[in-house]
């Protein structure tokens, strides 16, 4: 994006129009000063914890559902396991950093985009 900054001594005043900088400078003094400001890409929020439902939909349409659940079924008998088949049955949230969450990661072998992917969809899922 083309922008215009008219500056003087002690300031600088940004436009997004030639006229209005025009304007001002007149009224102001100073010198025009144009320049091309790189557009932003939009700030993608990783959600700390989504519905379970929503990650349940998610991992079910990447078709992982049923693997991470047979991963779980697979694991020795542990406090681990023990959470990990009750949180992915009856929990109502999933935290993006459990240790379930990193569990499962490690066993797909997913990487952290992956799964901050994966969290992202699930916060869009609507019923």
């Amino acid at each position: 994006m083309i922008k215009y900054a008219v500056i003087n001594k002690n300031s600088r005043v940004e436009f997004t129009n030639q006229q209005e900088a025009i304007s001002y400078q007149k009224s102001n003094g100073g010198t025009i000063e144009q320049f091309e400001e790189a557009e932003q890409p939009p700030v993608v929020i990783i959600p700390e914890k989504v519905p379970l439902w929503c990650l349940r939909t998610v991992l079910r349409s990447l078709g992982l559902l049923q693997t991470v659940k047979d991963t779980i079924a697979a694991m020795p008998e542990s406090n681990l396991k023990i959470a990990a088949e009750e949180g992915l049955e009856y929990s109502n949230t999933v935290l993006r950093n459990s240790p379930t969450t990193l569990f499962i990661q490690s066993v797909l072998q997913l990487t952290d985009a992956q799964v901050d992917e994966i969290f992202i969809n699930a916060d869009k899922v609507e019923a």
